[in-house]
């Protein structure tokens, strides 16, 4: 599904619904990955310097969230695509983040050049760690 928007809303409602059938899990304990892949229509350059703005503000409102971007170099029709990755220590802080993101103004500016540059999101994805904790031998 392509959408010209960050998807704020939508992942706010896909972390919600995937808490609730993760229930036997301690949010507070289990971190959370949300993958965004973008295509930038060979704007790459001027996208990772609006980028740039955009991480810069996030992680100045959300301090323990870490954000990083990849680019696609052996991916199939994927090649060339920017993900981006941002890692939140568990779901409520995510929430927390997303709900301050939406009402800070210099963060929607950030958000409006980068939606400009006109790059495409073609995916989002909510991950949730779960690797296995390892035993003493």
């Amino acid at each position: 599904m392509k959408s010209a928007g960050f998807g704020t809303t939508n992942v706010l409602v896909i972390a919600f619904t995937v808490l609730a059938f993760h229930a036997a899990v301690e949010a507070e304990e289990q971190r959370v990955v949300e993958w965004v892949r973008i295509d930038t229509h060979g704007g790459t350059d001027i996208y990772l310097d609006g980028l740039a703005d955009a991480l810069a503000r996030m992680k100045a409102l959300a301090p323990e969230m870490n954000s990083r971007a990849f680019e696609a170099a052996y991916a199939g029709r994927d090649t060339g695509s920017v993900y981006v990755m941002n890692d939140y220590p568990n779901l409520d802080y995510m929430a927390k983040t997303l709900r301050i993101l939406k009402q800070d103004i210099e963060w929607q500016q950030a958000l409006e050049r980068l939606r400009a540059t006109g790059r495409t999101i073609e995916s989002e994805s909510l991950l949730f760690e779960v690797t296995p904790r390892i035993r003493a031998q």
